[in-house]
């Protein structure tokens, strides 16, 4: 986990788990085995990335959202609060909004 990242209170950061930096997670979220949360990404509280979640550089989650195993978000994708993402879920293009 990067020293230059913010996590916040009550969040579980899993075995094997990347946080990169100036990445910010809010408060209560998990972030699963095996799971990357790049640069400049961000969570919202009480989200759940599931193993092997994988987001790069800039993508922001939503409070309470929920990516299920083995989903992954391309360079500034956002998904919106709440949202929940089947196993597997391939989110690629720039600045895609799931709500």
């Amino acid at each position: 986990m990067s020293a230059a990242a913010s996590i916040g209170e009550g969040t579980a950061i899993m075995a094997l788990a990347m946080v990169g930096v100036d990445a910010a997670i809010g408060e209560a979220a998990i972030v699963n085995a095996n799971a990357t949360v790049d640069h400049d990404a961000s969570l919202g509280d009480f989200a759940h990335l599931g193993v092997g979640v994988q987001l790069a550089g800039g993508v922001k989650i939503g409070a309470r959202a929920w990516l299920q195993a083995g989903c992954s978000a391309g360079y500034r994708v956002v998904v919106g609060d709440g949202v929940v993402c089947a196993p597997g879920t391939v989110l690629q293009a720039d600045g895609v909004v799931a709500v």
